[in-house]
């Protein structure tokens, strides 16, 4: 990953969250989100029915012993974190069409949704 846009925090109000979500599916850099703990289903939510072939990494409670990182397509996402509440950053991959500043084989190295917990990272 040579470029990427820190978007932060999505507007929290439903129509500028839309609109903001829209103007991500512009985007052609790997897009780093976060969110509250508690609109973490809502955002994985959202991104599952926007870009649901889209690659995350999602990373959540980092330094605790719940520490998680899972990286799998935006539309498997919410059935593996299920109702989980956490602190978390998210890093959504461009489409493999549109990708700006990665190899495409770089781009297309996915895990599988296998799910990385502290103590089993190699």
């Amino acid at each position: 990953m040579r470029q990427f846009l820190f978007r932060g925090f999505l507007p929290a109000e439903r129509e500028e969250r839309a609109n903001a979500l829209n103007e991500l599916a512009r985007e052609r850099r790997p897009v780093i989100l976060m969110d509250t703990p508690y609109r973490m289903g809502r955002l994985l939510t959202e991104l599952a029915d926007k870009f649901p072939e889209r690659r995350v990494l999602i990373g959540c409670d980092f330094t605790q012993s719940t520490e998680t990182v899972v990286e799998a397509r935006a539309s498997d996402l919410p059935k593996i974190m299920g109702e989980r509440k956490a602190e978390f950053i998210l890093a959504l991959y461009p489409s493999a069409s549109g990708a700006l500043g990665a190899p495409a084989a770089e781009r297309s190295k996915p895990n599988g949704g296998r799910k990385f917990t502290p103590g089993r990272r190699k």
